[in-house]
């Protein structure tokens, strides 16, 4: 076990207190009126095909995901992680002056350098290689809610203790952040890869901003109910209230607007989360069907009996915990895709014409790969391919989800030459 021990990571840690203004944004609210709707299209789909993957015994409780885009299932106190397909028990690596059991676990997110960040009743623990450590973070209480964020000025690992939110930034700084009630009993956090986040405690919801290494707290501009969820994909926000479904987009424009789901009985959506490669959502509505949506589709499919919110790993299957056990199953299908045969073609159809003469060239596997997912995050805003002078495309100009959905597969499944 002394090798376990030599891995744990040392960090160096400053505490820092980050105040909170509440002033106005630069730009005017919008009216009280509300934000303009938007009607996705509804694609009615089968059912998903669902397999038992395994029965673990004891109710699983959360299901996520680790750095590597594996599953993570935890069943009370105990951690499986999916490794070569197989669901494995991660247990507890502990010196004799530490607490020899974790308690019931809190959250999941994951860690940065690979693996997961866990927090339970006794502490704070990384989950790398094989074993749980105990971290040594060291905060003001247990860690109620976790939530990783890789890109952009919110970059890194956000912690919700019942006094505070705390932030361990990618310089391994850990930061207090002063923000009275604001961040006091947060039961949910949501942030997109643009430094904005949402805050819910209990029904109430503060929808706030990084900038300049300050969090402001803006206005939503529009008067809002009950809040019953925060989540987040992408670069999408989602808020729901018990009568109202909104998305914070940024293409062609920062706004905030309402989605207009075809039956008012739908809502509120249950056990929400989301698809942070795809930058869609997964839901289930009061009748018990399955939505997956974002702002421009929303597929329906007969449910699947949630109990908790169900996880799309970085390969394309979905996990749904049925009690005990654990249910897989695929989101896409088709043959293997490759760079070669299906990508460098559907680059030339869309992309090419600036993106082999302009900047990086796509038509180069080595130069396309790393950038794939941002393009497809361009392609789905309608902010990619543009049309003549370079400018933005009309919408009925831009790529729809089946046009697109080649590249998301192809990244699904390993992004290969």
């Amino acid at each position: 076990m002394d090798g376990v021990a030599c891995k744990r990571q040392g960090w160096l840690l400053t505490v820092l207190f980050l105040g909170i203004s509440c002033g106005q944004e630069t730009q005017q609210p919008q009216t009280n009126t509300g934000p303009a709707q938007i009607e996705p299209p509804v694609q009615e789909e089968p059912a998903l095909q669902l397999s038992p993957n395994i029965d673990l015994s004891q109710a699983i409780e959360d299901l996520a995901l680790d750095a590597q885009g594996e599953l993570l299932v935890s069943t009370g106190s105990q951690l499986y992680q999916m490794a070569a397909g197989q669901l494995s028990v991660r247990p507890l690596y502990a010196e004799p002056q530490e607490p020899q059991t974790m308690g019931k676990i809190l959250a999941m997110s994951p860690l940065a350098d690979g693996g997961a960040w866990v927090a339970a009743e006794e502490g704070l623990y990384t989950l790398q290689s094989l074993y749980l450590t105990a971290s040594s973070l060291k905060l003001d209480g247990p860690v109620r809610k976790l939530l990783t964020i890789k890109l952009g000025p919110t970059a890194g690992l956000w912690l919700a203790t019942d006094s505070g939110l705390h932030w361990l930034s990618q310089d391994n700084q850990l930061k207090a952040l002063a923000m009275g009630k604001l961040s006091q009993g947060i039961t949910a956090l949501a942030a997109d890869q643009r430094g904005q986040m949402l805050l819910q405690r209990g029904s109430e919801v503060s929808w706030v901003k990084l900038e300049s290494g300050k969090l402001f707290d803006h206005p939503l501009g529009f008067p809002i109910g009950e809040v019953t969820a925060v989540a987040s994909a992408g670069q999408t926000l989602l808020l729901q209230t018990q009568t109202h479904l909104y998305l914070h987009l940024y293409e062609p424009s920062e706004r905030w607007v309402e989605v207009k789901l075809p039956q008012s009985t739908w809502l509120p959506l249950r056990y929400i989360s989301g698809d942070q490669l795809a930058g869609r959502f997964w839901a289930q509505t009061l009748g018990g069907d399955l939505l997956e949506f974002d702002a421009q589709q929303i597929i329906k499919r007969p449910g699947l009996n949630l109990h908790v919110p169900p996880v799309v790993d970085g390969l394309g299957r979905i996990y749904k915990a049925g009690g005990s056990i654990l249910l897989s199953g695929s989101v896409s299908s088709g043959p293997e895709l490759s760079f070669e045969k299906d990508i460098r073609p559907w680059l030339q159809t869309h992309c090419l014409a600036c993106h082999s003469s302009q900047g990086a060239d796509f038509s180069a596997y080595e130069t396309f790969r790393p950038l794939a997912e941002d393009a497809l995050h361009r392609v789905k805003n309608g902010d990619m391919p543009r049309c003549e002078g370079s400018a933005r495309c009309a919408d009925e100009q831009q790529l729809k989800p089946e046009n697109y959905q080649i590249l998301l597969r192809w990244l699904r499944e390993g992004r290969k030459p």
